[in-house]
């Protein structure tokens, strides 16, 4: 995994038999050259809200780049106004709307 210094992530903690799964939100600050420590800081656990600090996470952790996410769920909303329009304007014209 390429994380990079500096930028915002959602950190997946799954299920273990000592602790129950756990959502985070921190900003990477390095690995240190072994996996099973990968510090973060500025971290939030997000239910409840409370704020952390500087936390170390593993292997297990799946992280996730918010930009990403932000850009796929714009992404997702402007398909979906789009083909609500496109439902529109066929009812209105009674025939398929083509964009140019």
């Amino acid at each position: 995994m390429n994380l990079i210094h500096g930028k915002l992530y959602y950190i997946y903690q799954p299920k273990t038999n000592r602790l129950p799964h756990a959502l985070y939100k921190g900003r990477y600050v390095s690995s240190h050259g072994k996996p099973w420590c990968i510090t973060f800081e500025d971290v939030y656990g997000l239910q409840p809200l409370e704020y952390l600090g500087r936390l170390n996470f593993g292997v297990v952790e799946l992280f996730y780049d918010v930009d990403v996410i932000k850009n796929k769920a714009a992404q997702a909303i402007e398909k979906w106004k789009k083909r609500a329009l496109d439902m529109i304007l066929k009812r209105i014209i009674n025939e398929d709307f083509v964009w140019y």
